[in-house]
């Protein structure tokens, strides 16, 4: 802690030095292990770069940071005396969850999910989802273009696990995915007039959000889907981290406008069935 650091010429390297007092960078250090963490996790699998050698392959990896992680959480800070600050706690659950939400989504290097992989990314998602709407109400959702591609990326995580996952469909309410994708669109909102990326953001998950619910819980918001007013991948891009959508997006999209399609034209053949 800064208040350790005094004049002393025999003293070159405080890092050694041990006190009982609590110190406020306890909250720096935890946050640049989960970011290195983080950063290990978008090497291997969304850049595809070499795997770390001490492992045999990449299921060894996995188990191995997912552990890390894991213990991460475990180890970080728990109160505010441990930390010596006021720093929101919130933001540790955050960082944890969005990090499992990349190590368990769909990735260049990940591109098949079991089951544990979709109950993790829709468990995770849903999470971040909370944290944001946590920090929303504190007021301390930083109004940056991070925090909207964060609450993106967990929104379309969220609908992707659930569209996908017959295991998630069953855990989960219409009034869960309601209250979820209030939130997020509510947070949303708030950040629209700081970054223009909000508004284009909540717009597609809207969408989204109706045609999941209308495919997986109910027909009644039929007319409220509309395919036509969802940009194209590369639109969307455009206001997404290296100009590219996430593989939970894309698949979203290139499938929703078909299962809505063929659940119209199942409907119409029922109709006329009934009709005649």
């Amino acid at each position: 802690d800064d208040a350790l650091i005094v004049h002393d010429d025999t003293v070159h390297d405080y890092s050694k030095r041990t006190s009982t007092m609590s110190s406020y960078k306890t909250v720096s250090l935890a946050i640049f292990k989960i970011r290195q963490i983080q950063a290990e996790v978008q090497s291997v699998l969304y850049e595809r770069k070499e795997l770390p050698r001490k492992y045999k392959d990449l299921k060894e990896w996995r188990v191995n940071i997912s552990n890390r992680l894991d213990q991460w959480k475990s180890n970080s800070p728990k109160t505010q005396r441990k930390m010596n600050c006021d720093f929101n706690m919130e933001f540790f659950n955050l960082n944890y969850n969005h990090t499992r939400v990349m190590l368990n989504g769909l990735s260049p290097g990940n591109l098949t999910l079991t089951t544990e992989n979709y109950l993790n990314v829709w468990e995770s998602s849903k999470n971040v989802i909370l944290s944001y709407y946590e920090l929303f109400q504190d007021k301390l959702v930083n109004y940056t273009w991070v925090a909207v591609h964060n609450l993106f990326m967990a929104g379309t995580s969220y609908l992707y696990s659930i569209y996908h996952c017959p295991e998630v469909r069953l855990r989960t309410s219409l009034q869960e995915i309601q209250q979820i994708a209030l939130y997020c669109n509510l947070i949303l909102s708030s950040l629209s007039d700081r970054c223009d990326a909000a508004i284009h953001s909540r717009a597609v998950f809207e969408i989204l959000t109706a045609a999941v619910i209308r495919l997986n819980f109910t027909a009644n918001i039929i007319n409220t889907v509309d395919f036509k007013k969802l940009p194209p991948t590369s639109v969307i891009a455009s206001s997404q981290a290296g100009n590219r959508v996430t593989e939970h997006l894309k698949n979203l999209i290139d499938n929703l406008p078909k299962s809505t399609q063929d659940q119209q034209a199942a409907l119409y053949q029922f109709l006329s069935l009934i009709h005649i």
